[in-house]
Parts: C-alpha cells; sequence; structure tokens
C-alpha cells in the first residue's frame, strides 16, 4: 500500500483512500497507483526534465513516421475518420459553418479527417510534430489549449485523441473545452481503459503504462470526471484503430522491449512476409468517451 498521505486526495472520486500498486515505471523510480474507485495514476509525478527528455524530436518515431511518413500518416487518417463518424452521431447543434478542433493534433492527420467530413479543422499541438504539420498546410497552433485564445461557444466538435492521459490538471482542460465548445457541441476523448481485460492480464506488461501517461482512466472514472465539468448525454464505446503488426512491434521495443509480447513479435517479424507484417487490421486498443456541452 501507498500512504495515503503521501498520496492526497483521489482526482475522480476525491477520498484519501487506501492505494495499491499496479507497477513500478522509469527504473523504480515511479509507480502506478490504484485508487479504490478504479482511477489510476503515477506516484510521484515524474519532473519536468524528465518529461521534456521523453517528448523531444524523436517522440513519434517508434511509430514510423521518420522512415515512412505517408504509410504511417494514412493509416492514422483512417483511424481518424471512424472517430469523426462517431462524433457526428451525437452532435446535435446546427451550424451553418462546423468547426472543429483538434487537441494534440501532431502531424494533422485529425485535421485532415474533419475536413474531408466537412468540418473547417483546426488543430493545436506543442511538439516538434506542429513544425511539419505547419510545413504540410494544417491550419494549427504550438500553443496549449490555455493559452489559444478561443472565443466561448465556438466549436462545434473537439477531439483529443491519446491526449488526456498526459495531461498533469485535466480538469481544467475539460472545463476549457466545455467554454468553448458550442451548446449541443460534442467533446470526444480517446484514451487507454485501465479496466480493459489486456490491462487486467497483462498487468505491468501493459503497453500504455508509461513515464509520460500521468492519468488512466476506465469508463466510469472519465465519465465521473465529464460529468463533474458539465458534460451530459455521455457515451463510451471500444477504439479501434488500425494498426501492423509492424507498429505494435516498434511500441513494445521502445516502451517495454524486455517483456515475452516483444520476444513473440521479433520472432513473428523474422518468420512472416514483409507484406504481412506491413498489412493494416482493425485493433480494439483504447475507449472513446464522447459528452455533450449542455
Amino acid at each position: 500500500m501507498i500512504n495515503r498521505i503521501d498520496v492526497g486526495e483521489c482526482l475522480i472520486c476525491g477520498k484519501r483512500n487506501r492505494y495499491r500498486r499496479i507497477c513500478n515505471l522509469d527504473e523504480g523510480r515511479l509507480q502506478v497507483i490504484s485508487c479504490e474507485c478504479g482511477h489510476q495514476f503515477v506516484f510521484p509525478v515524474p519532473t519536468e526534465k524528465r518529461l521534456a527528455e521523453i517528448y523531444g524530436l524523436e517522440y513519434y518515431d517508434f511509430m514510423g513516421f521518420n522512415n515512412n511518413f505517408q504509410h504511417v500518416f494514412n493509416l492514422k487518417l483512417k483511424s481518424c475518420e471512424r472517430i469523426i463518424r462517431q462524433a457526428d452521431s451525437l452532435i446535435s447543434c446546427v451550424s451553418d459553418e462546423r468547426r472543429h478542433l483538434d487537441i494534440g493534433c501532431a502531424f494533422g492527420y485529425m485535421i485532415k479527417a474533419a475536413q474531408r467530413a466537412g468540418y473547417v479543422s483546426q488543430g493545436l499541438e506543442i511538439s516538434a510534430a506542429a513544425d511539419e504539420a505547419i510545413r504540410l498546410g494544417f491550419n494549427m497552433k504550438k500553443v496549449p489549449l490555455e493559452k489559444a485564445g478561443f472565443t466561448d461557444s465556438y466549436f462545434d466538435l473537439i477531439t483529443a485523441v491519446d491526449l488526456i492521459e498526459h495531461l498533469l490538471d485535466p480538469k481544467e482542460f475539460l472545463e476549457e473545452c466545455n467554454r468553448i465548445l458550442k451548446k449541443g457541441g460534442v467533446l470526444l476523448l480517446v484514451t487507454p481503459d485501465c479496466s480493459s481485460i489486456p490491462a487486467r492480464i497483462m498487468k505491468g506488461r501493459w503497453p500504455h503504462y508509461k513515464v509520460e501517461h500521468l492519468h488512466y482512466y476506465t469508463p466510469y472514472t472519465l465519465k465521473k470526471l465529464l460529468s463533474s465539468i458539465g458534460f451530459g448525454e455521455i457515451w463510451s464505446g471500444i477504439g479501434m484503430k488500425w494498426l501492423t503488426l509492424r507498429y505494435i512491434t516498434n511500441h513494445y521495443e521502445k516502451y517495454h522491449p524486455h517483456s515475452i509480447e516483444a520476444r513473440i513479435l521479433r520472432v513473428l517479424g523474422i518468420l512472416s512476409p514483409r507484406k504481412l507484417f506491413e498489412y493494416p487490421l482493425p485493433f480494439p486498443t483504447e475507449m472513446v468517451v464522447m459528452g455533450k456541452r449542455m
């Protein structure tokens, strides 16, 4: 058990519970711990220096952008198009010009997916990927959300894919999203589900346990957090992403190189035809949670 006085109140339930350790990170310097309500988080919080080391110029290289940019971009785009279709099903505001914001937009694949669906789309990204996205012609700002200066009730749709788990203060982030959404507009989040079957079976080998992931949610805890901010008609479901075995292998090589999964994938990489290893398939990797501004 982790001493509850050292950890403080849970982000979700607000209680000072006794916390259960899930696994160690960063060679034992950090721990992933779980509250009784199911919310998990990293303790202690990594230093700014450690996080800056992680979010360097090479952060996205393991995805394959450095070797085959267009192939990986198209793979991401295919997943984003599915996400946009899911969000469209919940939006109830009527606008002559549908506006979309993607926060943490990386190289701009979600922006392109939204444009294809008829949105006027823009993005926010603070990493080095922003420079490439701007070079590619996407409308975006290289600033965090709180410094973007958007007016109230401006967007019909906000997406944040693989972002909220990185945020130290997700409540502040969600409050700002709620402010800049139109009434009836939708916030769509994609994030790992720490109550999923793979997470429960793999425990510390679960590929989403990373130093830079500060919070880990379940459908229950994320819905509860959204509700506390004022979002309504909250929906959750399984998030499907188009991935290749090469992409999955690279992920394990970076984050869990000594795991049995990494060893199996290395063998598959040797024995499998290259076309099979590079063939995109849909995988149920995370969860999608949507909430509407009421």
